[in-house]
């Protein structure tokens, strides 16, 4: 998955910055929300929230998990919301051989890129007499 470091801390915005090349292989299990307790500020209502989401690897559904526990707790007096996020990955060592093997291709594939456009196309050179 991508670091997304941005001032939404929130995960579903987190799941669309999954790298394009990884998303065939990337299931979700599931995704559940548990209200603790609902917020009444001013005319709004929020809701200290839990939301778990839990994702697997198609070819190992059986072997690797990986859980994300997201909290959102609104803080009244601050008229603030606090987000804290945890994870946990469960896996085999075949399951997690894969996951490294994916990482080491991605990163040699992305130098390849980075090399790929540093190069100068020779027949658009322009030389300076």
């Amino acid at each position: 998955m991508h670091n997304n470091r941005s001032k939404s801390l929130d995960i579903l915005n987190q799941f669309k910055e999954v790298k394009q090349e990884f998303l065939d292989d990337i299931n979700f299990v599931f995704n559940e929300t548990i209200i603790l307790s609902k917020v009444d500020v001013g005319d709004n209502v929020f809701y200290d929230q839990l939301l778990l989401y839990m994702l697997t690897i198609p070819s190992y559904s059986n072997e690797f998990y990986y859980l994300i526990a997201e909290r959102q707790n609104i803080i009244p007096k601050l008229r603030k919301k606090l987000v804290r996020t945890s994870s946990i990955q469960i896996g085999t060592s075949k399951s997690l051989s894969l996951i490294d093997e994916y990482y080491s291709e991605y990163k040699k594939s992305e130098k390849l890129f980075d090399e790929e456009k540093r190069k100068v196309n020779s027949d658009k050179e322009i030389t300076i007499e």
